[in-house]
């Protein structure tokens, strides 16, 4: 089970960019004629950097995540310029990495339908999970894309098996996962 890394090179992006990523991706590889009974679900992470206000200033330590594209998918991707809203930035190479066990996970936007709370949210995603897993809720997000409107909220999930934690990472939780909401990150 593996997933890649692109290191990302440019100046900033909007802070809330997922769907323009997700939208240059997909003009590069295919991601909507999929069959989701042979592959897993197509995860792309917002690129990392520092927060400033309502941009992300790209570092030299900028990346992006991809999750379930083959090796040819990630090879066209490869040193691509993208225009994400208008700024513009390039892949580097990619790094082939396997999921690492990690106890606690958090998500910065999980979605999932008709949960509008926290209460109802942790117990949504408490169905997911062994007993011993912890849930908390963090603060409410709302993503914009074009006219739809979607509440989610900040999640971290703590004392996973090693099952619950690969399984998370590979194939994350909600909805919009390939445009960043519900992919979950170790928490070190």
């Amino acid at each position: 089970m593996f997933y890649f890394v692109f290191p990302v090179r440019g100046v900033e992006v909007a802070r809330k960019h997922e769907y323009y990523l997700f939208s240059a991706i997909s003009q590069i590889i295919d991601i909507h004629d999929r069959n989701p009974k042979e592959r897993i679900p197509i995860q792309i992470t917002p690129i990392t950097g520092v927060n400033n206000r309502d941009k992300i200033k790209i570092t030299n330590k900028s990346y992006i995540k991809i999750i379930g594209i083959s090796v040819k998918e990630a090879n066209q991707l490869q040193n691509k310029v993208l225009n994400i809203n208008g700024n513009l930035v390039c892949l580097g190479s990619h790094i082939l990495q396997s999921f690492e066990y990690s106890p606690s996970l958090f998500c910065r936007s999980v979605v999932l339908k008709d949960c509008f709370e926290p209460e109802k949210m942790a117990a949504e995603i408490k169905k997911l999970f062994s007993e011993n897993a912890k849930i908390e809720i963090g603060k409410k997000t709302f993503i914009k894309i074009k006219n739809v409107h979607k509440i989610g909220f900040q999640v971290k999930i703590s004392n996973l098996d090693l099952n619950e934690s690969i399984n998370i990472q590979r194939y994350g939780v909600g909805m919009m996962r390939n445009m960043g909401c519900g992919n979950f990150y170790p928490v070190k």
